[in-house]
Formats: C-alpha cells, sequence, structure tokens
C-alpha cells in the first residue's frame, strides 16, 4: 500500500477517535493510534487492534485515562486480557 493511500486511510480513522484539547491525554490516544496504525497496515494489524495497543501505551501513564471513541466503528474493548498484552509485547521484540 502506498503512503498517501495509508495517510487518507488514517485520516479517515481518526473521525472516530475525537479529538481533545491541546495537549490533552486524548490526543496522545491520536497520535499513538495513528503511529501504531501505520505500522500496523504494514504488518496486516487491525484498527481494532491498533486503537487496543494505542489505548494501552495511554494508560502506562495514565491508568484512569477514560479513551474516547466510536466503539461501534472500531468494534473492540477498552481492556485487554493479561496473555493479550503479554503476546503484544512479545510481537514488539521483532
Amino acid at each position: 500500500m502506498k503512503k498517501p493511500e495509508m495517510e487518507r486511510i488514517i485520516r479517515s480513522e481518526l473521525e472516530y477517535i475525537p479529538n481533545g484539547s491541546s495537549g490533552s491525554t486524548q490526543n496522545k490516544l491520536r497520535f499513538f493510534y495513528n503511529g501504531f496504525r501505520r505500522k500496523g497496515m504494514v504488518k496486516g494489524i487491525t484498527r481494532e487492534e491498533s486503537l487496543t495497543e494505542a489505548i494501552d501505551r495511554v494508560k502506562q501513564d495514565y491508568p484512569s485515562f477514560n479513551p474516547e471513541f466510536d466503539k461501534e466503528f472500531f468494534k473492540t474493548h477498552e481492556k485487554t486480557t493479561g496473555v493479550r498484552q503479554i503476546f503484544r509485547k512479545l510481537l514488539n521484540l521483532f
């Protein structure tokens, strides 16, 4: 997939993750989603998995963060199981 097409897709997906105020934790979620999604598209990772990874990353620094996103569009759960988190960390090693 070419870069302009990836950017278009990610931009359209970010419409389902609302903006927060400047410097907000919600905007950090959008930032991390953008990065994880770019890498994920190359690796065949779904948008749902990229969002879950972004939420997990933000919650490392802000454990009480309550992310805002269109749950119907992403069809994901906010919390991941311990096994899923371990598996994701192992994948990041390679």
